[in-house]
């Protein structure tokens, strides 16, 4: 065949293709862009898959191969990527390698990697510059400020300044998008400021900057946006806000109200106008700013501002301002304890009192705490170990802060010491003991002190003595000749002071199996169950195997013959094979034991010969043999037909033969032989049959009444072999019909009618012969209607009546009247009987007149109808004969033409013709008058007649005689049917039913026979609307339809016509329905939706006017709702609004809107509904919380958490808790001092109060010891507070008790102490890690702390007051760091031996060096501040003439307040030193000690002068820390 061009090109490209895959890239150059003079690398790697040789990279630029020779700044590494040391101009451009395959011949194959552009970065200026813009403050619409970077590759990135500052993106939205072409380097920046304020005035610009070269930044013009204030009446543009301020700081309160005319500002403190109160530390700028030179104590209170202009007034929203202060002395310090490892403690902590509350820090051995699983810090300062380990052992102290005063408080030390419970550290091990074995088990453990050991066997303590011994301090546990008694749980208990710990293991002593039962010789039968024996016991239990005949039996997998026992061997149905020796075998760790038996199987009979059926002729001799076999062999008996065996019959000696001498029809029946042993008995049966031929019982006559059903019988006396069975009615076979049925063959039923009478045979047959009985079958029925076949006028007096019997006769009713009368005259007359006519001759008649004459058929059942009744004349003596020849000579469906000829004998002219018609089914007749005419031949035409029906005609002469009309005889009725037309009626009783919105059945009554015209062959059924007309057809008989493609909810006319071969008939008469509504098209549209409140929301909808979509009368609307949780609700309603109640506050909801029509009380909702309508509902009051657990109880304190509400309603804002005493509250007799006067320090505040958290949980303290509380926790939104939820509790008595609810797990890894593997220098590893740790870090420490103090002193000689000044305006820290000087060779007070933790923000700018180790967080959480006081500001104590305003003189620093205090040089000031020096004297120890410690005597005067001014009392002492010493001047 011929191979198509195209195919082998496809072939050669194909294995081209193929052929280049062998060189494969794994790394390919790739599109770069880099900074002149930047290093550069371009990968290409490649391999060879058919290993071919080695490849080697050739590199090309701008298609021009590199010498990288020629350029030392060219680089070829041997991965095959190029290395360019630093690009230059030049250099950019294309870059591509080629990778070549070098074999033993030269190259095999070359590949060129894709090329990649080498780019160099650059950056143009700005291309368009922001616009000045001026907005309104508060518009609505946002403020766009747009700036296009130049070229820049890469791209650029655009970032905004405001007024210098650098904006981030909460300030406003910036989009950066690509300016131009897709292929273009420029950059489009965008700043939208929404919601414009007057702050957002100020001078913006947009900084653009390329990735790559961040030192050329390009600056955009500067835009001013001008914000003016709305015309009108004043606004607020920003109120002011609560503010928490320390006291003696300054504060402010912004009050931005604005308008146009500019409004006055003025100031309100809780209602009253501040400028009539006089405040003198206040003072309220131009801008409405209220500015609070030193916030005091009486400053606090509610503030609000109002802006008044010439065209009103508005107030701002009241803000709380607030004070700051913490106190001196610790409601509740730490105090040393002892507790066992693994134990839940508390070390107390109750900061000073604070404004607001203080926050609390621990440390532990002078280092911040750091935490751990179990250990938490209480909300109230204590400090939880929910189980302590030897690690926690250390020394405690608690430093309390308050965020909005820069000072500490540093508390008492306290020694936490772990002791350790005993402890198992080598356990007991369970063992097994062989019977009369010794047993040795062996225990170690260890503690602080040292524990003692004990034994116990099953609970009970072991002692020496016996077969029992102890060694090894109780170590040791052995006991000689291990018993049975002996088994048992063995229990090593480890104690000492601090705890207890066990182990107990289990002791199984061996037990050899032995038998306690055994298999013997057993018998059974097959089918039956036996279990052979075999009891076993021993320790452990022995495992049996059972064996028989040698084999042994498996029970893996289970076997339903053989089940092994914990009894023996079970067998469940014995059979034959299971005759045999069983062993059973007990073996186990410790011995074997094994015994045997036998299993005898006894069978049930079985035949092995059976006696057979047999049919023989009479007198023959029969013989029956039967035999059977089984264990033990069975006995053989026998009977006849149940009966036992009698003669003639003889049996033989073993009973194995049966005779039947002479057979005959007595002997013939059931001959049975029973074999029966000890297993049962079976018994064999066979038939005796006698041929001979059928002989039937007598079959009796039957009468029955029409209607009833019969069933005769017939049997068979004798007959063998088979009967076959024939029913004949006279001589006709019968067969099967709808009222003829044999159920059997020698059964008959018949449904009898009156044409069933008459005789029936059953005959039987078989080969010897046949046997026939007859019956009769008599019916009794109603008579038929005679029918008239003859009426004759016999004479001018006389007419014979001839009729045709209607069966089952006894008697007749001949009935005749003159058509003119209505009175009819009756003669009886007898039937004849049998199927004969009847005839009856009706005399004394009147001449020449016509009669009316019926018959009706009677017996005792009752009368048949009337027959027809046909209408005689009596013969005429003087009237003319019959007209002749009467024929038809054209019908149609309505008219039938006559013609006939002048009677034949006439006494004169004809004076009227007669002509008679009737209906076949009619009972009446038409009788026509036509005048007499003297021609030969008459023609007549009957009109107006019934179409396709049977008419009879009939032609009588009348002549005139003696002045009198005389009718002559009348022609023989003349028959002809009519044609068929179309029907001339519509159909009766047209229903319509409407079953669905699409579908409406349709039933009628067939068009009467009388108006059919002709055979109907169908019906048209028409549906009508306004719209359309639907018409579909049925074929006859059937009467009913159902019309499934109507449209919804719409009316229509049904009307029914039939039809024949010749036409319709006309429609009946329209029968008005409307089909079922169904779901609605049309798409409700929500017009209005309201918040009424948090629960309930009102909307309305509109269905619009296109009415042909709703599908029905849009019978209500299903309004939906649901929640961002997906949760839906519904409700409907009749109305086109509804309000929706029940709703949860804080909440968005989405609601749409369906319409619906009901449809046999079904919902038919639209499709599709109303778009959703999204609303959010008010903060309403939340429910109840769930779930409240008290996490914690004290003697002062409940620690309680919550589950928030389940219907929050809202943003949760916080819990409120109200609590009240139920009883008296007691005071402790015992507790310090300090204890003594916080209790009363604490007031009414042990009684009742409220509380507020912003969390599901809460400390509440201050609680009276051993009192019963009513706590209620109530959630709350902005909507206000919720319903509450009531706690009863009760404080403990004791000093301390804490419990944990049930459903808090302790913390893995808690309640046991890790055991170290390693020691180094006799301590543990952890020990020595953390101790190694903690003396390098403190020699870090103390070398920055010289460094540190060093430098600062250097630069603090002779600038005390520039220094001063520079502190003043430093921001303060809540921490300070005391530190002690080297030596100083000058008695006195050394000047830069106390530095500020907290520099300037200029000052951590300016120098970081020097600041770094004073602000570094870490220092600051892991160091203790001793003394914390706004004094610690001044480098140098300077004694000071001002007074605050108690009248007592200060050793200050520089004051906050500069015009209200006076700094002056220590150098000049000598009084001032001797007063420093005696105040030293004073709190110290003496003088020696201030030689020592000037640093810490410094310090102290500093926490006394703050004390001073803040209120401390006189006789608390200050606190410093001294190189990690903690002392108390």
């Amino acid at each position: 065949m011929d191979i198509p061009p195209v195919f082998v090109i496809f072939l050669v490209l194909t294995s081209l293709l193929i052929a280049r895959a062998d060189i494969v890239f794994r790394e390919e150059p790739v599109d770069s862009v880099v900074v002149e003079s930047q290093p550069l690398s371009l990968n290409c790697l490649a391999e060879d898959d058919q290993g071919r040789g080695r490849i080697v990279i050739h590199w090309f630029h701008n298609s021009v191969q590199l010498q990288l020779n020629s350029d030392a700044r060219l680089n070829l590494l041997a991965n095959g990527t190029l290395f360019i040391t630093s690009t230059l101009t030049g250099d950019e451009g294309t870059y591509s390698c080629l990778a070549s395959v070098i074999g033993s011949q030269g190259v095999v194959e070359q590949s060129r990697s894709v090329i990649a552009t080498l780019s160099f970065a650059y950056i143009e200026s700005v291309f368009y510059h922001p616009s000045n813009l001026t907005a309104t403050d508060q518009q609505p619409t946002a403020v766009n400020f747009q700036c296009i970077s130049g070229e820049s590759v890469p791209k650029a990135i655009v970032i905004w300044e405001k007024d210098g500052q650098i904006l981030g993106p909460e300030y406003a939205l910036q989009l950066m998008t690509n300016f131009g072409a897709m292929d273009s380097h420029m950059t489009s920046g965008s700043l939208q400021i929404d919601n414009v304020r007057m702050r957002h005035a100020g001078q913006y610009r947009c900084i653009i900057t390329n990735p790559l070269l961040p030192g050329k930044k390009k600056y955009s013009l500067y835009a001013t946006l001008t914000v003016v204030p709305h015309p009108g009446r004043p606004y607020i543009s920003e109120g002011p806000s609560n503010q928490i301020v320390p006291l003696g700081d300054p504060a402010s309160l912004t009050c931005e109200i604005l308008s146009d005319p500019a409004p006055m500002i003025s100031w309100f403190k809780d209602g009253a106008p501040l400028n009539e109160r006089g405040e003198g530390t206040t003072l309220v700028y131009p801008n409405g700013t209220l500015s609070f030179t030193a916030v005091r104590e009486s400053d606090e209170g509610a503030y609000f501002c109002n802006g008044t202009n010439s065209l009103g007034y508005i107030i701002s929203p009241p803000a709380t301002l607030l004070t700051a202060y913490i106190d001196w002395n610790f409601l509740q310090e730490p105090e040393g304890t002892t507790v066992v490892e693994g134990d839940v403690t508390t070390l107390f902590c109750r900061p000073p009192n604070s404004k607001p509350a203080a926050d609390v820090t621990w440390y532990k051995d002078n280092q911040l705490l750091a935490p751990r699983p179990g250990t938490a810090t209480l909300d109230v300062g204590d400090l939880y170990f929910s189980s302590v380990t030897k690690a926690d052992e250390g020394d405690y102290f608690c430093v309390a802060t308050n965020g909005h005063v820069p000072a500490s408080r540093t508390s008492g030390t306290a020694r936490l010491a772990v002791k350790v419970g005993a402890t198992l550290t080598d356990p007991p091990t369970s063992t097994e003991v062989v019977l009369g074995d010794d047993l040795t088990l062996t225990c170690e453990a260890g503690g602080d002190p040292a524990p003692s050991l004990t034994w116990l066997m099953n609970n009970v303590e072991l002692t020496p003595g016996g077969r029992i011994t102890l060694g090894n301090s109780g170590g040791l546990l052995h006991i000689f000749g291990m018993t049975s008694l002996d088994r048992g749980t063995y229990t090593c208990v480890a104690s000492n002071p601090y705890g207890t710990d066990r182990e107990s293991v289990y002791v199984n002593v061996l037990v050899p199996p032995r038998l306690l039962t055994s298999p013997e010789h057993h018998s059974t039968g097959v089918g039956t169950s036996i279990l052979i024996p075999c009891y076993v016991v021993g320790e452990p239990m022995p495992v049996v195997t059972w064996f028989k005949d040698d084999l042994q039996l498996t029970f893996n997998p289970p076997s339903d013959d053989y089940q092994r026992t914990n009894d023996g061997l079970f067998i469940a149905e014995v059979e034959l094979s299971d005759n045999g020796v069983y062993v059973c075998k007990a073996e186990n760790k410790v011995g074997t034991v094994e015994a045997n038996g036998t299993l005898t199987v006894e069978t049930f009979p079985v035949f092995t010969v059976m006696p057979q059926n047999q049919t023989l002729s009479e007198e023959a001799v029969v013989l029956f043999e039967c035999e059977a076999e089984g264990v033990p062999p069975p006995a053989l008996s026998w009977s006849f037909n149940d009966g036992p065996i009698l003669p003639p019959l003889s049996l033989s000696q073993d009973h194995h033969r049966l005779t039947v001498p002479s057979a005959n029809t007595g002997l013939v029946g059931i001959y049975t032989c029973t074999a029966e042993n000890t297993q049962g008995l079976i018994s064999a049966s066979a038939f005796l049959n006698v041929r001979t031929a059928p002989v039937l019982e007598r079959i009796t006559n039957v009468t029955a009444n029409a209607g009833d059903t019969i069933s005769m019988t017939c049997n068979a006396l004798y007959g063998f072999p088979d009967i076959g069975f024939t029913w004949l009615r006279a001589a006709d076979i019968l067969t099967a019909s709808s009222r003829v049925s044999f159920p059997e063959d020698n059964q008959l039923e018949i449904t009898v009618q009156g044409s069933d009478e008459g005789f029936y045979t059953c005959v039987a047959t078989n080969d010897l012969g046949s046997s026939r009985e007859s019956f009769f079958l008599s019916v009794l029925d109603i008579p038929g209607v005679p029918l008239i076949i003859e009426v004759l006028a016999l004479s001018e007096s006389s007419i014979m009546v001839t009729w045709v019997a209607g069966g089952d006769t006894e008697s007749y009713q001949l009935e005749y009247k003159l058509s003119s009368s209505s009175v009819w005259n009756v003669h009886l007359i007898l039937s004849t009987g049998g199927n004969t006519n009847e005839s009856f001759i009706i005399d004394d008649l009147i001449e020449n007149r016509e009669y009316e004459i019926r018959v009706i058929a009677s017996n005792s059942l009752g009368d048949s109808q009337p027959s027809t009744t046909v209408n005689a004349y009596t013969l005429s003596v003087t009237g003319p004969s019959a007209p002749r020849n009467l024929h038809i000579t054209d019908f149609n469906s309505t008219s039938i033409e006559l013609e006939w000829e002048i009677p034949e004998m006439r006494s004169g002219p004809i004076s009227v013709y007669h002509v008679t018609y009737s209906r076949q089914s009619d009972n009446g007749s038409t009788t026509v008058e036509l005048p007499g005419e003297d021609q030969f031949t008459i023609y007549h035409t009957i009109s107006r007649l019934r179409p396709n029906s049977v008419y009879f005609f009939q032609v009588c002469a009348t002549t005139t005689y003696n002045g009198e009309l005389q009718q002559g005889n009348c022609t023989h009725y003349l028959q002809q049917r009519t044609s068929t037309a179309a029907p001339d009626a519509a159909p009766d009783d047209v229903e319509a039913v409407v079953l669905t919105h699409y579908s409406v059945a349709v039933s009628w009554s067939a068009i009467p026979e009388f108006h059919q015209n002709g055979e109907i062959l169908g019906y048209n059924i028409s549906m009508s609307s306004e719209e359309a007309i639907f018409v579909d057809s049925v074929e006859a008989p059937t009467t009913s339809h159902t019309i499934d493609v109507l449209e919804p909810w719409t009316d229509y006319t049904v009307a029914v016509a039939g039809y024949n071969k010749d036409g319709l008939s006309p429609f009946s008469k329209g029968v008005t329905v409307k089909t079922k509504a169904t779901d609605p098209r049309v798409r409700p549209t929500i017009v209005s939706s309201e918040v009424l409140n948090a629960t309930a929301v009102h909307i309305s909808w509109e269905l619009g006017d296109n009415r042909e979509l709703f599908n029905g009368p849009i019978d209500g609307y299903t309004v939906t709702w649901y929640d961002l949780s997906d949760r839906l609700w519904d409700r409907s309603t009749t109305e086109t609004e509804i309000t929706i109640s029940g709703l949860s506050g804080g909440t968005e909801y989405g609601i749409m809107v369906s319409a619906y029509n009901l449809v046999d009380d079904a919902i038919f909702s639209s499709v599709p509904s109303s778009p959703s309508t999204r609303i959010t509902t008010p903060d309403d009051v939340p429910s109840r919380i769930a779930n409240p657990v008290i996490l914690q109880l004290g003697p002062t304190f409940f620690y309680l958490i919550w589950a928030p509400p389940r219907e929050h309603r809202g943003t949760i804002t916080g819990y409120q808790i109200e609590y009240a005493a139920l009883t008296e509250v007691s005071q402790g007799s015992t507790g310090t001092k300090n204890r003594a006067r916080r209790e009363l320090a604490a007031g009414s505040n042990k009684t009742h109060g409220q509380a507020f958290s912003k969390e599901p949980r809460y400390n509440l303290t201050r609680l009276a010891q051993g009192t019963n509380y009513s706590i209620t926790i109530m959630a709350g939104t902005s909507a206000g507070l919720g319903e509450g939820t009531t706690l009863y509790l009760t404080t403990d008595e004791s000093q301390t008790f804490t419990t944990t609810p049930g459903n808090m797990k302790t913390p893995p890894g808690q309640g046991s102490l890790e055991k170290d593997s390693i020691r180094l220098f006799g301590l543990p590893l952890n020990s020595f890690i953390i101790f190694s740790s903690s003396v390098g870090l403190a020699f870090v420490f103390f070398l920055l702390a010289i460094i540190f103090m060093t430098a600062w002193c250097s630069r603090a000689s002779g600038k005390r007051q520039a220094k001063s000044k520079l502190l003043n305006r430093s921001l303060l820290r809540n921490d300070q760091f005391v530190q002690l000087s080297p030596p100083s060779t000058d008695e006195g007070v050394d000047n830069c031996s106390r530095s500020d933790s907290s520099p300037t923000p200029s000052s951590r700018e300016a120098a970081p060096t020097s600041s770094h180790a004073l602000d570094d967080r870490e220092l600051v959480e892991n160091r203790p501040r001793a003394s914390s006081s706004p004094a610690s500001h001044q480098l140098a104590v300077n004694p000071s003439t001002s007074r605050y305003s108690d009248g007592l003189p200060h050793y200050g620093t520089n004051p906050r307040d500069e015009k209200s205090r006076s700094v002056k040089s220590l150098d000049g000031a000598h009084n001032g030193m001797e007063d420093l020096y005696t105040k030293v004297n004073r709190t110290s120890r003496g003088p020696g000690r201030f030689q020592k410690d000037s640093l810490a005597a410094i310090a102290a005067l500093l926490d006394q002068e703050e004390s001073d001014h803040e209120g401390r009392p006189p006789d608390s002492p200050p606190s410093v820390v001294i190189a990690d010493q903690r002392t108390v001047l």
